[in-house]
């Protein structure tokens, strides 16, 4: 499978792409939903096939891998105002530190206070609230 990821300009236009082939285990096709930067050139891409990191100066993706069980699909990403990152999935939250490691206490944490562990969407307003759409509605809390 080929992943082609894109660069766009203010005016709208490619300013750079890149085409990384990928082996994923199942040969499904990976679809992104999402990405955030987390350096600069760096982006940690959601798919719903695992999660990548995407090294744009070294054109390179690379999965990333946690331990838990039938987590593989991703939805959506937010940052905290303490610099951890939300990442929505198919079997509940992960929340990373900012070197990317798992955030065990939080996730665990949060995960516990959702209605359902399917998760859609995850958003930060403007007070550092975290939203997290599920199969179940919305929540919304000042889990930070």
């Amino acid at each position: 499978t080929a992943q082609c990821f894109y660069k766009i300009n203010r005016a709208g236009r490619v300013a750079d792409s890149i085409i990384i082939s990928i082996s994923l285990p199942d040969k499904s096709k990976m679809l992104t939903t999402d990405f955030f930067e987390f350096e600069p050139n760096k982006f940690i891409v959601t798919s719903t096939s695992g999660l990548f990191v995407l090294d744009w100066n070294s054109r390179s993706l690379a999965p990333l891998h946690f331990s838990l069980s039938g987590q593989s699909g991703f939805s959506s990403i937010a940052k905290d105002n303490e610099g951890k990152i939300w990442i929505a999935g198919d079997h509940g939250l992960l929340v990373l530190k900012p070197d990317l490691s798992l955030d065990d206490q939080k996730t665990s944490g949060v995960t516990a206070q959702l209605a359902k562990t399917k998760i859609t969407v995850i958003k930060k307003d403007p007070k550092n609230r975290m939203w997290i759409g599920t199969e179940n509605g919305l929540n919304r809390n000042s889990f930070t």
